[in-house]
């Protein structure tokens, strides 16, 4: 688009020059000879560049239709790829508590167990608006004395590999029934 106007500038810009070159000035309008061809060439100018940019802004206009066509559509798909995979983890884990504090220094948790119970070496998912992990459970404190298996109820401490969040679900793995 940008060559295409130049074009168009420098070829309106040579026919201009032929045109003054072909006619003589008389001394009196002199003045108002070349102001009128300074007026004739900003008109044309003026002209060609709004075609021009009508036609871009009709370009722009549909190439940011069809982006944001395709974006949607992304996004309808990794939704509905999203909520497959989370049904095939959701079947996998079941939801026994939710965390309530957690202490940065010591990397531990505080959880809340709401349903079940946990015990230590259970593999843990810990989801959150910004977290999601795996890990095992190392280690499990009620009042600072270690436990080896907490019910619903309890508020135990739990060491994790990394930051949690208040309000994270905490989901154990469970285990098929032979």
């Amino acid at each position: 688009m940008k060559l295409l106007k130049r074009l168009t500038e420098s070829l309106l810009g040579s026919i201009l020059s032929i045109a003054q070159g072909g006619k003589k000035k008389s001394k009196k309008s002199g003045k108002k000879a070349s102001s009128q061809k300074t007026t004739a060439r900003k008109k044309a100018a003026a002209r060609s560049s709004r075609v021009s940019t009508a036609k871009e802004t009709v370009k722009d206009k549909k190439s940011k239709k069809n982006v944001l066509k395709l974006k949607r559509r992304a996004l309808r798909l990794s939704a509905v790829r999203g909520s497959q995979k989370k049904k095939k983890r959701a079947d996998d884990y079941q939801c026994i508590g939710e965390v309530t504090h957690y202490f940065p220094k010591v990397k531990a948790a505080v959880v809340l167990i709401q349903e079940g119970e946990l015990r230590i070496m259970d593999a843990v998912w810990i989801k959150g608006v910004t977290t999601d992990f795996k890990q095992s459970v190392a280690s499990l404190q009620i009042n600072r004395k270690e436990i080896q298996i907490a019910v619903r109820g309890d508020e135990i401490g739990m060491q994790v590999k990394k930051r949690v969040r208040a309000g994270d679900k905490v989901y154990k793995h469970s285990t098929p029934k032979i």
